[in-house]
């Protein structure tokens, strides 16, 4: 996206006030797009660290704290 703004014959004060207000259009318009990537890569690490802390690093098998999860999970089924 391009801005062009066509500066007559104004006052050099007025021209600086003109560049600040574009470099504020310009911030406003460009951060959510790297703030929607961040987005993904912080799900992405926080679906990484989930699995990091349910397996076993060395040999990839449910950990403690998942079987205690499951166990919980199927201890509710099992009193409906």
């Amino acid at each position: 996206m391009r801005i062009i703004i066509i500066i007559g014959n104004y006052s050099t004060k007025f021209y600086h006030l003109i560049w600040e207000l574009m470099q504020a259009v310009a911030t406003q318009l460009s951060f959510p797009l790297p703030q929607a990537g961040l987005e993904q890569q912080l799900k992405q690490a926080n679906f990484k660290l989930d699995r990091l802390a349910r397996l076993d690093g060395l040999t990839q098998v449910a950990n403690r704290r998942r079987f205690h999860e499951f166990w919980w999970r199927e201890w509710r089924r099992m009193q409906r």
